[in-house]
């Protein structure tokens, strides 16, 4: 494995290359998971469709790795069809290589919304109760954009740990009933 990591960090030394490698794999990991979400869904290529609202071609399609592009669309349909979050984002190379190395049939699989909701629940539940303005509440803390209306439903949980402060800046913490 490290042989392969210093391997993609001298290739990735020509531009080209390293785009074109990561582009391959991009396509090549959408496709994988697709198919790996379908079979552990227990779903058949038509019913994935059915279920994202688009033919069963385009499943066989994605799946096979044999397309120019998808939209964002198609893949929020996906995640809906799946019951997942999607996550796209940009990074480093460095990290695209570790994302290679670290690719496996388990990286690919989600767990299901209901089942990971309840475990992070239970997470939630063992923690300690946030103490703010040196008043002890039970009522959980929430991280709310700062044109928050009550009636809005736009509010995220707050982790004080991991809540980076350029977010901190465009959002604030209140007391959510």
């Amino acid at each position: 494995m490290n042989e392969l990591r210093n391997t993609l960090a001298n290739e990735f030394l020509d531009k080209e290359y390293a785009h074109a490698y990561m582009q391959a794999n991009c396509v090549s990991r959408i496709a994988a998971q697709v198919h790996a979400l379908r079979k552990q869904r227990g779903l058949s290529q038509e019913q994935l469709a059915e279920l994202a609202g688009v033919k069963q071609e385009r499943i066989s399609k994605i799946e096979s790795g044999s397309f120019d592009s998808l939209t964002m669309k198609t893949l929020h349909k996906l995640a809906e069809a799946f019951d997942a979050s999607l996550l796209i984002k940009f990074q480093s190379f460095s990290d695209g290589i570790q994302d290679v190395l670290s690719l496996s049939a388990a990286s690919l699989k989600v767990t299901s919304r209901v089942d990971d909701l309840h475990a992070f629940t239970s997470a939630i539940t063992n923690t300690t109760t946030v103490e703010a303005s040196n008043v002890k509440s039970k009522s959980p803390l929430w991280f709310v954009p700062r044109t928050y209306q009550p009636a809005a439903n736009n509010a995220v949980m707050f982790d004080e740990a991991i809540m980076p402060a350029v977010i901190a800046s465009e959002y604030e913490l209140r007391r959510v009933a």
